[in-house]
């Protein structure tokens, strides 16, 4: 056997060596999410589903994700075969307005076929109107005011918009609220109100802040503006 013949013969037995060995596989249900068409400002959300084909474990798993999408984090690193994983995807439409979009996400992984697996949601995004606002600016733009008065002076008046929490019940009302939203209390004159928003940023809840000189200073200041009943 000549030189060249011997080196095929040797690449070909490590092939069929190779073929023999268990291997890891990933696959996916379906690589591209086709999510039609959405108005700007709405989010798309959809779920692959990995799986591992092969015949040994899929290890080092690890999910990343480009402009304008997020992903949940995998609910683990390894995959054993057979076995199948959720991953979900969220695209928020914000600022692509009249644009047909390609997002995508990729999952890297011991596969030695496929170590990075690329993942697509693909749609139009249709503008917003002059009158519209999106879910995204409208996030960002609530805020929750809170009267920490009794009952009987919230009824009497308060501005437009507030809830009422009394302050001796508030504590137990804390873990209702929401956290990474703008959070404003008042009172009668702000004392009661600095306390609970120094409490609120010290478990958890930055953005509290307290109406200065509470609704007595609103009175003084700006009269009977925005306050409910109207005109009180």
């Amino acid at each position: 056997m000549n030189r060249r013949a011997l080196m095929a013969a040797v690449v070909v037995a490590g092939l069929m060596t190779w073929i023999g060995l268990a291997a890891p596989s990933i696959s996916v249900d379906s690589d591209v999410y086709e999510f039609g068409s959405v108005l700007e400002g709405s989010f798309v959300v959809h779920r692959f589903t990995i799986m591992n084909t092969g015949d040994a474990p899929l290890t080092d798993l690890r999910v990343y994700s480009t402009c304008g999408c997020t992903t949940s984090s995998l609910p683990s690193t390894t995959l054993g075969p057979g076995a199948a994983i959720d991953v979900e995807v969220v695209f928020d439409t914000a600022g692509y307005g009249g644009q047909h979009v390609t997002k995508s996400i990729y999952i890297v992984s011991n596969d030695p076929i496929t170590p990075k697996l690329w993942l697509y949601l693909r749609g139009d995004v249709r503008q917003l109107q002059s009158f519209n606002v999106s879910l995204t600016d409208l996030r960002y733009l609530i805020y929750i005011l809170i009267d920490l008065r009794s009952a009987e002076a919230y009824a009497e008046r308060h501005i437009i918009g507030a809830v009422n929490v009394p302050y001796e019940v508030f504590a137990s009302s804390m873990p209702l609220l929401p956290t990474g939203n703008l959070i404003i209390l008042y009172d009668e004159d702000g004392t009661r109100a600095d306390e609970v928003a120094q409490t609120l940023i010290q478990n958890g809840y930055r953005d509290a802040k307290s109406l200065v000189g509470g609704l007595r200073l609103w009175v003084e200041q700006l009269g009977t503006s925005f306050l409910w009943p109207l005109g009180q």
